[in-house]
């Protein structure tokens, strides 16, 4: 009896295992994979679900208008910048995850600390789950398309200027999914420096901790301070591509601005829960997805959505971390605002 236990609770478990590692099946609705990884509570607690989303999209946008929207047009675009940190990955867990959050925060509270007088901060600590061998697929398949669209040299019946344009437009492509791959692998060789794959799971997947947000840089000598807190920032983030500090769009009116960077900022890391082969980018696969629920099949019918995996989606464990840790940064604070740093200058 006893050895029978033993077996029905290893089938258990390998059950378990496998539900961990499968993917989701293209068209399925975002909510459907919510409840399945979380639970019906959960799935609606957390900044992946859109009603939620929407919500503190709507209190950072208030946060961002009470601290900067009595500014002057001219003067936000001159005195803020939109900065990004990409800290570090970590395994598929939930504690390393928070872990690795802390010490972004708390290395950003020890960079700028000297500035609080004059700068003022309000950002969100965001996480992404980063498939790195579909980010290596990828590449490889670019590459490989790039050089059979260009071995034509008469692009069939496409204007020359035209074909450039796109060839440019492809080369900007891939070179933003190739800065990805670099910062994500050189970050994971440092996290596992004896075997980069050694530990990691079926799918070779890691959680990027890293934080978006606007700053303030004060009322006057906005360039020199712009390069004394990218040079400070740098001393804790080295390496190529970690910190990036730039001029948010002039042409958007302030609450536009605000409105658009809130909703960045409160979106959840993985947008409709699939991996993105780019920073900030959406997938051709992502699109099909999108067709897909709404009946579209294209030419070739693949016949039900419950028929074909999703291959870019994030699998059930990795949704289930991704809602876990986001939610547990979130109740830090009765507001469930607990991802939000506000620092320096700014108002409540």
């Amino acid at each position: 009896m006893a050895t029978f236990d033993v077996l029905k609770n290893n089938s258990l478990t390998n059950r378990l295992r496998m539900l961990k590692h499968t993917p989701f099946n293209t068209g399925t609705w975002k909510k459907t994979r919510l409840k399945a990884a979380l639970g019906p509570e959960l799935a609606k607690a957390t900044l992946l679900d859109d009603e939620k989303h929407k919500e503190h999209s709507k209190k950072l946008f208030g946060r961002f208008n009470r601290a900067w929207g009595h500014l002057p047009h001219d003067k936000i675009n001159d005195q803020l910048r939109f900065l990004t940190l990409l800290h570090t990955v970590t395994d598929i867990d939930v504690d390393q995850t928070l872990v690795a959050c802390e010490q972004l925060e708390s290395n950003i509270r020890s960079a700028l600390n000297r500035e609080l007088k004059t700068v003022g901060l309000i950002g969100a600590v965001e996480i992404e789950v980063i498939n790195l061998e579909a980010l290596r697929m990828n590449k490889a398949q670019k590459d490989r398309d790039a050089l059979r669209e260009r071995g034509n040299k008469t692009g069939g019946h496409v204007p020359t200027a035209l074909r450039k344009l796109q060839e440019a437009a492809e080369d900007l492509c891939r070179a933003k999914e190739a800065v990805k791959l670099s910062v994500v692998t050189q970050m994971a060789a440092r996290q596992w420096p004896s075997s980069l794959f050694e530990d990691f799971d079926e799918r070779k997947s890691v959680v990027l901790v890293h934080f978006h947000g606007l700053i303030h840089l004060g009322q006057t000598g906005c360039d020199a301070a712009h390069e004394r807190v990218a040079k400070t920032l740098k001393r804790y983030w080295p390496d190529t591509y970690c910190v990036e500090l730039k001029k948010t769009f002039e042409a958007q009116a302030p609450l536009e601005k605000f409105k658009a960077i809130a909703d960045y900022l409160t979106k959840g890391g993985n947008d409709d829960l699939r991996y993105s082969t780019a920073f900030g980018s959406q997938t051709e696969e992502g699109y099909e997805a999108a067709l897909w629920r709404l009946g579209y099949r294209g030419v070739e019918d693949d016949g039900p959505e419950t028929t074909k995996p999703d291959e870019n989606a994030l699998t059930i464990g990795e949704v289930t971390v991704l809602g876990e840790a986001i939610h547990k940064l979130m109740v830090r604070t009765k507001c469930e605002t607990g991802y939000i740093l506000r620092m320096g200058t700014v108002g409540t």
